[in-house]
């Protein structure tokens, strides 16, 4: 069952090891619009106290805190349902290795900006798989180094959402971030947020990049 509608705030939980970075990142994720944090902790061991406390909606848990353990995320946030988005160090191989060993859907770079941030939050809270930042690029580099070109084009063009495969289509039409997000019913901020993951995934550093690389592979492109 979704526990998140829209217009209500959804409740964040931080699992940071280092005290000034969870504060002050507290702080930021509390300042936006939809955002409520309802805990923090510091280490593994306070981790299961704190998500059986707060009942989160959504777990942010730094990989620094778990790195040296083996402690099972998945048994802790089990009994209250909460959804686990991982942050990781994008220059950290073991870090990426952890994230993908937890099995989760969310994986967001420490390099993202707050604003970039709650988007991916209210992104996953509502079933999206989201993996954003460099983090995104570096994956699939890690993962594909010996495929040929044309493989890696298609993996590249596959790893992006539904939406921004839909979003990536109207672009190759012509569309504005304005028409865009009418059409899709959404706001012009979460459009430019898509194309910058779409290109950061996409490895390419324009729009026009983006457009030229999705024209050049041989998988049509859909919403589906």
């Amino acid at each position: 069952m979704e526990r998140y509608f829209v217009g209500e705030r959804i409740r964040l939980l931080l699992a940071c090891k280092t005290q000034i970075f969870r504060e002050g990142l507290a702080r930021l994720v509390a300042d936006q619009a939809g955002m409520e944090v309802v805990g923090v902790c510091g280490c593994d061991t306070d981790l299961g106290t704190a998500v059986n406390k707060a009942s989160p909606d959504v777990v942010l848990l730094d990989a620094e805190v778990f790195r040296s353990t083996r402690l099972d995320v998945s048994r802790i946030l089990e009994a209250t349902g909460s959804k686990l988005l991982i942050l990781i160090d994008p220059d950290n191989d073991s870090e990426l290795l952890l994230a993908a060993k937890c099995g989760t859907a969310g994986c967001i770079s420490k390099d993202i900006a707050v604003a970039d941030l709650v988007v991916a939050i209210k992104l996953f809270v509502r079933g999206a798989s989201v993996m954003f930042g460099s983090v995104a690029s570096r994956r699939l580099q890690a993962s594909t180094p010996d495929l040929a070109r044309g493989d890696q084009l298609a993996l590249l063009m596959h790893s992006l959402t539904s939406r921004e495969r839909e979003i990536l289509q109207l672009v190759r039409r012509g569309a504005k971030n304005r028409e865009i997000a009418a059409s899709l019913f959404i706001s012009e901020q979460t459009v430019k947020v898509h194309m910058r993951n779409i290109m950061q995934k996409l490895q390419v550093h324009s729009r026009l990049e983006a457009v030229l690389l999705a024209r050049k592979d041989s998988v049509e492109i859909s919403s589906n």
